[in-house]
């Protein structure tokens, strides 16, 4: 396997959601508040959790701090550190919190560079009307979309749009955060889904020059995921990243 370390990978989900102008200091992290965005749990958190199995009490307590004044009803949580997780997912769900677990993925090796022959790939610009199109349903554009999309002027990076009869079918994009290329939300139209435009996408992105140069490549993948495409594709576990819920969950 590429030699990554794990908090590289990790730092490319901390740096997805960061805003400088968000952030809190924590004794257990650090809160991210979006007043933008008070749908997205991921724009409101705590972060980077590390807690010791006796700090339990103290970290409820200090994370109803920080919640405090904001008027939002849920509470979310996450990190990757393995010690603090380790107790974290066995004592918050007895308190009413769902825990999530993504597998952070590193390239082994290149796929076969092969791609769907009736795809056409395109880079787009985030606000182009072909991929706003991919992620709006009933006339509403996705406000995960949205949120994210604020992070692109610094993160950087690309979003590309597969394109089947001329017509936008998948999407997917890529950054990179401290030589870690770093794959964005990878999308497929269910009509469009078994023709193999998602794992087009990814070889695309991973032939890039510019994405091949970093010293790893890394795509996340959740419980949900399809994690035999990614094995298959090269891509292997480099370790875990959680999430811990109370209260309503949102999407992207």
């Amino acid at each position: 396997m590429t030699f990554v370390s794990l908090n590289l990978v990790a730092e490319t989900e901390y740096a997805k959601t960061f805003d400088p102008r968000c952030v809190h200091p924590s004794r257990f992290g650090e809160f991210i508040h979006d007043t933008r965005f008070p749908d997205r749990t991921n724009g409101n958190q705590l972060r980077r959790v590390r807690c010791n199995p006796g700090e339990l009490k103290a970290l409820l307590e200090e994370i109803e701090r920080l919640y405090r004044g904001t008027d939002l009803s849920y509470r979310k949580m996450s990190g990757h550190d393995p010690s603090t997780w380790d107790h974290l997912k066995n004592t918050l769900p007895p308190r009413g919190w769902s825990i999530k677990k993504e597998s952070m993925k590193v390239l082994d090796e290149g796929p076969d560079p092969a791609l769907a022959s009736d795809l056409s790939i395109q880079v787009l610009e985030p606000d182009a009307p072909d991929l706003e199109q991919l992620f709006t349903a009933d006339g509403k554009l996705d406000r995960g979309f949205q949120f994210l999309r604020t992070r692109y002027e610094r993160l950087g990076g690309q979003y590309v749009v597969g394109y089947a009869g001329g017509e936008p079918v998948s999407t997917t994009g890529w950054y990179a955060v401290a030589g870690v290329a770093r794959f964005r939300y990878v999308y497929t139209k269910p009509s469009a889904r078994g023709r193999g435009y998602a794992s087009s996408l990814i070889k695309y992105i991973c032939s890039l020059p510019e994405v091949a140069a970093q010293k790893g490549i890394a795509i996340f993948v959740g419980a949900e995921g399809p994690e035999q495409l990614y094995e298959a594709l090269g891509f292997r576990t480099k370790g875990y990243f959680f999430e811990a819920l109370l209260g309503s969950e949102d999407g992207l």
